[in-house]
Order: structure tokens, then sequence, then C-alpha cells
């Protein structure tokens, strides 16, 4: 069994930072603690993201969408990693995960949030299995 490594804790404060070329409703790249877009995720074997919405989200008709998307290198192309979405978020708190099994050598969070005015309280992790 390989060793599971929790990755740096993805900040939650920084979004919106950049966007990746979506077109409305905006979707935000979530940037690292080491101020990168994007998780060296080097030679794991399974990718994990959990995410937490701690409290029930405010604004008009809120959603969160959270996906992984991965690239070859940190200059991309990225694409979205086939079955690394989770399940949308609404207006409950909750809690889901993701699991994947394939992907490239760099992985990132996405969000996109329904409307600019959606407000939600939440954490997110990446964890791997090298």
């Amino acid at each position: 069994m390989g060793q599971k490594t929790l990755l740096p804790e993805v900040p939650i404060g920084t979004i919106p930072t950049t966007t990746d070329g979506a077109s409305a409703p905006t979707v935000y790249a979530v940037v690292s603690t080491d101020s990168q877009q994007w998780h060296d995720i080097g030679d794991a074997s399974v990718v994990t993201l959990f995410c937490e919405v701690i409290q029930a989200p405010t604004g008009t008709s809120p959603t969160l969408d959270m996906k992984l998307q991965h690239a070859p290198t940190t200059a991309g192309p990225w694409d979205d990693i086939p079955s690394g979405a989770l399940t949308q978020f609404t207006t409950v708190a909750a809690i889901e995960s993701v699991t994947v099994t394939s992907f490239a050598r760099f992985v990132r969070v996405v969000e996109k949030f329904a409307n600019a005015d959606n407000v939600y309280s939440y954490t997110i992790r990446l964890s791997k299995v090298e």
C-alpha cells in the first residue's frame, strides 16, 4: 500500500483570484499556499479532493461547483479530470469527496459560483497516495 500525503492546505480567503478563460459564470482557480495555481502530484497513483461546506450559503440562488483539472506542465493546457467533479453544493452544509486514479502530473482545483453574491463558508483539502 502506498503512502498517503496531505498536500498543503488550499486557502479559501484568496478566491477569486484568476480566471481560466471560461465564459460566465466565471470560473476561478484556487491559489495554493505557495502562490501557485497547481499542485505537483509527482508519481502519485491516487488523488482525493475533500470539501466541507460548513454552513448554509447566502446570496442569489447559491450553487458551487468544484472539480479537478490536470495538465502535463504548469503552463497547461488544463483539462477536466474525468470523474473528478464533486456533487454540486446548493443551499445546505455538506461534505463531499472525489477520488481519481488517472491524471497528469499537475493538478488544480477549480470552483464555479452561480452568482457574484454567493457566499460559501468551506474548507477544501487534496491528498495523494504515492
